[in-house]
């Protein structure tokens, strides 16, 4: 079977703290299927996309390389599994050393046709947002989470400095919201041009053959008067998001 349906059959979830295992259960029995043992704490959500791998944030604790977002693919055999790394400079805030807090964003949903570039997003404890390519490699390899081994790590198609973040980015449509503790929410504009055209960008094939310069710019922010640790909801327009400081915010036109 292919393994995005063994992945839709399956409940992907982590071992809490310092378990550090990947589990795929089978549904709807909860048998165990797969396990990947990773070592690092994962405070994030596995992420499961449309061609059946998972994406998982690693914090940095631990561990004797970086954290970062790894990408495993559940149809090989765990030891098998790891298809690429992006690691993270260690800089982090108050208990995190560095790595990611928050889980990874997606486009798939946004993007069900594969007529664009598959993109993935996530926010480091090291004070930056990541857009990277979910399934273009750069070239370059990289040492795992563990220190060790030489591993493919993706494209970057964009980093912005939007501050310390242990919160989930949201990709809807062509739009990425993201908060963190600058006490700021900030919204990005994902802009696809042809691949021949003049101006910044990374060109990147999608799924459906097609090929287009990526970019990412910053659109709008909005100042808060404590820091956000939640993830923000986007619905109809509207970014609805919870902060420290004791509100809960509404943003966007009416």
């Amino acid at each position: 079977a292919s393994a995005w349906p063994r992945a839709r059959r399956v409940g992907w979830l982590h071992r809490p703290r310092g378990a550090g295992n990947v589990y795929g259960l089978g549904l709807p029995d909860l048998t165990l299927a797969w396990a990947h043992r990773t070592g690092p704490y994962i405070d994030a959500s596995t992420v499961v996309n449309r061609d059946g791998t998972l994406l998982v944030g690693i914090e940095k604790q631990y561990i004797a390389g970086h954290g970062g977002a790894v990408m495993l693919d559940p149809a090989k055999p765990p030891a098998e599994a790891t298809v690429w790394y992006f690691p993270t400079p260690d800089r982090g805030i108050a208990e995190w050393k560095g790595g990611l807090i928050g889980s990874v964003a997606i486009n798939d949903e946004t993007n069900e046709s594969g007529s664009k570039p598959a993109l993935a997003a996530f926010n480091s404890v090291d004070g930056n947002l990541y857009v990277v390519s979910q399934d273009t490699m750069s070239g370059k390899r990289v040492p795992l989470f563990d220190g060790k081994g030489s591993y493919p790590t993706p494209v970057e198609v964009f980093r912005a400095a939007v501050g310390a973040s242990i919160s989930t980015p949201v990709i809807v449509g062509d739009t990425i919201v993201t908060a963190g503790y600058a006490n700021r929410v900030d919204l990005f504009r994902i802009e696809y041009a042809d691949p021949a055209s003049a101006g910044p960008g990374v060109v990147l094939p999608a799924r459906d053959g097609s090929r287009w310069k990526v970019s990412v710019r910053p659109v709008t922010s909005f100042k808060a008067g404590g820091s956000f640790e939640a993830t923000p909801l986007v619905w109809k327009g509207r970014v609805s998001i919870r902060s420290r400081d004791g509100y809960m915010y509404r943003l966007g036109t009416r």
